[in-house]
């Protein structure tokens, strides 16, 4: 289920929604017009019309607010566009037949059929894949929309690609090639949260499960008894109040462990060792960043979308106006189909 298991991807990494977003935003930017081609001298000239009929039957179906917007987002996500175009129903009784409306099917509902030896296909199939039980009652077939004869089928359905090497049937999202990378970019956040977290600790206690014996013993206690845990409490508090910083405050925390033999040695351990931890939070964060600037820009770049543009604020790099405006100007050039 491969547009599932695509966004389960996306949600793992903490900005590919957001660069999906500004690439949409992006496409729709210019905004949605009606235009005619007029040819004058040798030149083809966009005239851009103002047509109420026209108009008015696209925002019969939110072409404009819903329509666009959900297109271009399949197109940007997956690179594959479903349009089911909806035929009059007058049409049946002898009316003049035309398209009443265009209806975006989502794209992870959609597969297409297995085609003939001439790589053509009829039928299109819609369902909750992730759900269903591949039960007939639970696929509702299409016929593809004909160019030549538009009016043939009640609904029918156009489904359109972006060409990609490799694969003939449906598109391949940029980011597929850097599967590897953006596994690593998500757990970028987890390094970041782990390494202030476990900097809260500045001691390790160990304790001899010897001593903790020996003290039962002493005492003729059992090791789950409640003399045991009300005495081993009483004396991580005395560990405490004797690690207490400089400053007065008792939040030099320690991380209290217990040994029958010293991991370091593999000799008996006995009593207790506190061992203090080397604070290296400025380096591992300094790390962590060159890291995250790395992969971040790997990811924008896979994405076909300059740093910038994208919103991502990188280690040493000042977002500037100029730059930007740079960055907007080659992306329409290059990265914008018309």
């Amino acid at each position: 289920n491969f547009p599932i298991n695509y966004k389960n991807l996306l949600d793992s990494v903490y900005l590919a929604h957001g660069v999906k977003r500004t690439l949409i935003n992006l496409l729709l930017s210019g905004g949605v017009g009606l235009y005619k081609e007029v040819k004058e001298e040798q030149k083809i000239i966009r005239d851009w019309q103002l047509d109420p009929e026209v108009s008015d039957w696209l925002e019969s179906f939110n072409f404009f607010h819903e329509y666009i917007p959900e297109a271009a987002t399949d197109m940007i996500y997956l690179e594959n566009n479903y349009t089911c175009f909806q035929r009059n129903k007058g049409a049946r009784i002898g009316k003049k037949a035309k398209i009443a409306g265009l209806k975006l099917l989502p794209v992870e509902n959609m597969r297409l059929e297995y085609p003939n030896d001439y790589g053509q296909r009829s039928k299109v199939f819609y369902s909750n894949w992730y759900f269903n039980q591949l039960n007939q009652s639970d696929i509702k077939p299409y016929p593809i929309f004909e160019r030549q004869n538009p009016f043939k089928h009640k609904n029918s359905v156009m489904y359109i690609k972006m060409p990609t090497f490799g694969s003939s049937s449906y598109g391949r999202p940029p980011e597929i090639g850097a599967t590897s990378m953006l596994k690593v970019l998500s757990l970028l956040p987890n390094f970041h949260k782990a390494n202030l977290t476990e900097k809260g600790f500045k001691w390790i206690v160990a304790v001899s499960s010897m001593y903790y014996k020996e003290i039962q013993e002493k005492h003729g206690w059992k090791s789950n008894s409640k003399e045991f845990a009300e005495w081993k409490e009483n004396f991580q508090n005395a560990i405490d109040d004797f690690l207490i910083a400089p400053e007065g405050d008792k939040v030099q925390t320690r991380f209290m462990t217990e040994f029958a033999v010293d991991p370091h040695t593999f000799s008996t351990f006995e009593n207790v060792k506190i061992t203090k931890l080397e604070d290296d939070t400025k380096e591992l964060s300094e790390v962590g960043m060159d890291l995250h600037d790395t992969y971040t820009i790997g990811f924008v770049s896979a994405s076909s979308i300059h740093p910038q543009l994208a919103n991502v604020h990188l280690k040493n790099h000042a977002l500037s106006g100029s730059n930007l405006r740079e960055a907007y100007e080659m992306h329409i050039k290059t990265a914008t189909p018309t």
